[in-house]
């Protein structure tokens, strides 16, 4: 009988659970970016600029005094290459911490995923 795999989320709750560290977490994640883009949110009725510092094609790092509760869906405005006008992507907020809050993109058009695509080849690893 085949066992079946693992999946990444099984895999995080049988670690939390065990108390160990994932070796990836210790690492830089492969696909993400160090870069300075500077971005917008919105939430309820509030455009707050700020300053994306690392990102992948899944979600990103934005550095901002004004994070918003883990959970929250913003609106993201941000530059993309190959995109005349700014594009606007949807995420969750997964994550927060002094310097700002770790974002989950929500599902993208083709140009939004191939402008990220275009930013990561063309950016350093963190």
């Amino acid at each position: 009988m085949v066992k079946p795999a693992w999946t990444v989320e099984q895999n995080a709750r049988r670690e939390r659970r065990s108390g160990l560290i994932a070796a990836a977490r210790l690492e830089p994640r492969e696909g993400r970016a160090a870069v300075e883009i500077p971005v917008r949110f919105h939430h309820e009725d509030e455009v707050v600029r700020a300053v994306a510092k690392n990102i992948s094609v899944g979600g990103m790092f934005i550095a901002t005094a004004s994070p918003v509760a883990y959970g929250t869906t913003i609106s993201v405005e941000m530059p993309l290459p190959g995109m005349a006008e700014l594009a606007t992507i949807s995420a969750t907020v997964r994550w927060m911490n002094d310097e700002g809050m770790g974002v989950q993109f929500g599902a993208m058009g083709a140009r939004e995923t191939y402008g990220l695509l275009r930013v990561l080849d063309d950016s350093d690893p963190p």
